[in-house]
């Protein structure tokens, strides 16, 4: 009868090499080292992976899971500009907590760029995409119910973006210089303080639509 699977020393291993390969990325890494450090026998790492690529895509894919849990009440709440807030302000305080999962998902898009097993997982690139698709949804639906005047919540999205990427990227090259600057309610509350100071839409009276009369700035009903 094979032996069951130890599912404590299974996480250890993959927590261990987490921080092996965002550190010194695939290639670097020893399977030797890492049972090393836990004080175990390679053979106990090769029990429960089939080899270190394996270790690496599932490694990454727990990672994947954490922050998707971390992320899960913030995309629960119901008003689009409370969900945003809490979206981005979860979604950077993982990615403080965590760098590893960036910097791992680097390593996929370089290192295991031809790697077939990786084609599917996501990088940095997908996960872009990913979030930028979810900012310019939530953007929608706040200038629709009235909450924000915007006419391009694609470009908008590419800004709230480009702050949270360019903010794990100064952490990510020297966490000790920005460390004074890494308070992500201040941050979030920062690169969202424009909506709560600007008017929302005036809606069109009765009067007004039916007269057919132009849509001026303040006014303007963008369409998606």
């Amino acid at each position: 009868m094979p032996r069951p699977l130890r599912q404590e020393l299974r996480d250890e291993i993959l927590q261990a090499a987490a921080t092996a390969f965002a550190r010194v990325g695939l290639r670097g890494v020893s399977l030797e080292q890492i049972a090393k450090d836990l004080s175990v026998s390679k053979g106990a790492i090769y029990f429960h992976f089939r080899s270190k690529t394996e270790l690496f895509l599932q490694a990454l894919e727990r990672l994947h899971e954490r922050k998707k849990l971390a992320l899960a009440q913030a995309r629960s709440l119901t008003g689009p500009l409370i969900r945003l807030e809490a979206l981005l302000r979860a979604s950077l305080e993982f990615s403080l907590a965590r760098p590893e999962l960036r910097r791992m998902q680097w390593i996929l898009d370089t290192e295991l760029s031809a790697d077939v097993a990786s084609a599917l997982r996501e990088g940095v690139r997908s996960e872009q995409r990913s979030m930028r698709s979810e900012l310019r949804q939530i953007l929608q639906q706040a200038a629709r119910s009235g909450q924000l005047l915007l006419t391009d919540p694609a470009a908008e999205a590419f800004r709230l973006l480009a702050c949270l990427e360019g903010t794990l990227s100064q952490h990510q090259a020297g966490a000790e210089d920005v460390a004074l600057f890494l308070d992500p309610q201040a941050l979030v509350m920062e690169w969202l303080a424009e909506y709560y100071t600007k008017r929302p839409r005036r809606q069109r009276s009765s009067a007004e639509r039916s007269s057919g009369r132009e849509r001026t700035g303040e006014d303007f009903q963008p369409a998606f």
